[in-house]
């Protein structure tokens, strides 16, 4: 497949969710608390997009897949896109825009603490993800980039905050990062040698 229909593909597969989602909703099919399943779908999808772009360097580095590489910016954004649009859902469907509640909500659930210091350390990565921060910033922006990190740990913390008994999935998004940081660490080895 060309390198243009590889991007159709993704682009496709980054907008399918929200898409699947919007249908869900129209139809009646969310369950029986549409609002509560729509925030925790947005959620998820931006957390497997976040780790997704992750695994776009060692990908490279192990199978060669320099495709994806190229378009580690957009998953990375799409990510960030997600988180906001899990924001809005939740401004919308829970909080129903009583921003007063808000205070009272992240005073007793730190969880959403969490969840905003994850969408604080996307912004800046998806502000200067385009070929002008790049040349800007020079080194400086693969250094900036390494915010993904703790974004990564801070959406992980709040997925599992919220999980109260059942941390199956925050357990699954934990062993993947951690997976991918030992993969990294593996491939710097590597390249070192």
């Amino acid at each position: 497949m060309s390198e243009r229909g590889l991007k159709a593909v993704l682009v496709v597969g980054l907008i399918a969710p929200l898409v699947w989602e919007t249908l869900l909703l129209f139809t009646g099919n969310a369950g029986a608390d549409p609002g509560k399943h729509a925030v925790h779908f947005l959620g998820q999808t931006s957390i497997w997009l976040l780790l997704l772009t992750m695994t776009a360097t060692p990908l490279r580095v192990f199978l060669g897949a320099r495709w994806l590489l190229r378009s580690r910016r957009w998953l990375g954004v799409s990510s960030f896109m997600y988180a906001l649009v899990h924001l809005l859902a939740y401004v919308v469907f829970i909080l129903g825009f009583d921003f007063a509640f808000l205070t009272e909500e992240i005073a007793k659930r730190p969880y959403i603490t969490a969840g905003m210091a994850s969408l604080a350390l996307m912004l800046p990565l998806a502000i200067t993800s385009n070929n002008w921060s790049v040349r800007l910033l020079g080194r400086r922006w693969r250094l900036l980039h390494k915010l993904i990190f703790p974004a990564v740990i801070a959406g992980v913390i709040h997925v599992w905050w919220q999980a109260r008994s059942d941390i199956g999935f925050a357990l699954l998004l934990a062993a993947l990062f951690i997976v991918l940081l030992a993969l990294r660490s593996e491939m710097v080895q590597r390249l070192r040698t």
